[in-house]
């Protein structure tokens, strides 16, 4: 979550020469601009959560609440009894949230929004908008939900807004203790609140399964390792199934050997991003300057980006400022960084940025009462 606000400022910036040239020799984390040199798209306070964030905090707030396991009861925190997360809850919340408070009327502003005709970037016409931007996987989700003759989920939704999702799931079970199966059954029920394609619940799983060991004490890289080859299925076995995991395993393992050559050769993340825009399986959806700038997890390297960062090296302030600077989806890929690197250690975040967060009193209190007693 604070990663994810650290990037708000320059989310969605796929100049990349617009954006350094704006930042500068400034700390590129909560950075704010009144114009559309940094965000095009939509423009909120400093410490201020994108759409991302806002998901991310809805499951933590749902978690707090239905959880099962008592603080100090061994009896209902034990793996055989999963803290329950209730994918009903969870939908009420989002359906709640974001159809009020700052995002009601966020689609109408958005909706008036001018794009440029064959790219992403903004219109010359008209600069961002005021407040949060909904995501496409939000306003589709909402559009369902008025649906009562269809499900609340999109069968063809890859967007990256599932991984964001699929962290504060995955860090209650390694908190608890739970296995790798019912940590993948429980990510992919939280996916599947809003997204039931594929590809994305592939790449959940096995970012999760990492994200499990980096808190049960391995390394980022390490962690990741040990997921490609567990191979989490999430409990489907399709031959379709199979080989988005697949895919998703070959990603990361991309993503892993150019984190090793920057490592190596003292790569900045920057030169690592065009490695990986150039590696075999595709180019990078995370990447800033890439052919097809988008926050999509279409392609076999889409998750590769954040986890690249992940296992090089580097503080997590280090990691979440190169996001910031690469561009492009910035906010969903140092969200994930943020959650590795966080995770590997007590005082990994930066105190001075939890105080920026405009929700961390509400995320910290909800947080205390899932873990309490663990």
């Amino acid at each position: 979550a604070v990663a994810d606000a650290a990037a708000a400022g320059c989310h969605w910036q796929y100049d990349a020469a617009r954006l350094a040239a704006t930042v500068g020799a400034r700390d590129p984390a909560f950075f704010w601009s009144s114009d559309d040199s940094c965000n095009p798209f939509y423009r909120v306070a400093p410490g201020t959560s994108t759409c991302y964030g806002d998901q991310l905090a809805l499951v933590v707030a749902s978690l707090a609440a239905t959880s099962v396991a008592a603080p100090g009861d061994p009896a209902k925190s034990s793996s055989s009894t999963p803290p329950l997360l209730d994918a009903a809850d969870v939908a009420a919340r989002f359906r709640h949230f974001f159809r009020s408070g700052a995002y009601e009327g966020a689609s109408a502003r958005k909706a008036a929004y001018a794009y440029a005709a064959d790219s992403q970037t903004a219109s010359a016409t008209r600069g961002p908008i005021e407040g949060p931007w909904p995501h496409g996987t939000i306003e589709r989700f909402l559009l369902l939900a008025e649906d009562s003759s269809s499900p609340n989920v999109d069968d063809a939704d890859a967007s990256a807004d599932a991984l964001i999702r699929a962290i504060p799931v995955a860090a209650a079970c390694a908190a608890r203790g739970l296995d790798a199966a019912t940590t993948a059954r429980l990510v992919d029920e939280v996916v599947c609140v809003t997204q039931r394609d594929g590809r994305v619940r592939a790449h959940a799983a096995l970012v999760a399964e990492a994200l499990r060991r980096v808190i049960n004490g391995a390394d980022p890289r390490a962690a990741i390792e040990a997921a490609i080859a567990s191979g989490s299925t999430t409990g489907r076995d399709k031959d379709e199934d199979l080989q988005e995991v697949d895919a998703a395993r070959r990603a990361l393992g991309t993503a892993l050997r150019v984190a090793e050559e920057a490592r190596r050769d003292g790569s900045a993340y920057g030169d690592a991003l065009a490695r990986l825009r150039s590696a075999e399986g595709g180019l990078d959806g995370y990447a800033a300057a890439a052919a097809n700038q988008t926050h999509q997890l279409t392609r076999p390297s889409d998750a590769a980006a954040p986890v690249a960062r992940a296992a090089m090296p580097g503080t997590y302030a280090d990691a979440v400022r190169d996001c910031v600077r690469a561009g492009g989806c910035s906010a969903s890929r140092a969200a994930l960084v943020g959650a590795f690197l966080g995770a590997a250690g007590d005082d990994a975040i930066p105190r001075a940025w939890v105080a920026k967060l405009k929700v961390a009193p509400r995320l910290l209190d909800d947080l205390v009462h899932i873990l309490g007693g663990v």
